[in-house]
């Protein structure tokens, strides 16, 4: 079981793609605000691990984590 869960981790360097294809999607005119959040989290927890999980950007740290995701008609932090 063990195994199989780590053979279904996505190697750090197809992370870094994704993160950047993910945000190459979002839509011009929400981009910029998805960016601003995105600048203030890892101002705030800037030793956060930043990394795709659940198909979203998501920044790990001590304390917890924090996700963002571009929604149809927003955008949504977790």
């Amino acid at each position: 079981m063990r195994a199989a869960a780590h053979a279904r981790r996505i190697p750090q360097n197809n992370e870094a793609m994704e993160l950047k294809e993910y945000i190459a999607e979002i839509p011009k005119y929400r981009k910029s605000r998805f960016e601003s959040i995105r600048k203030r989290i890892k101002a705030l927890y800037p030793k956060a691990k930043e990394s795709m999980r659940y198909k979203m950007p998501t920044y790990e740290f001590a304390e917890g984590w924090v996700a963002l995701a571009n929604q149809k008609s927003y955008i949504s932090l977790y």
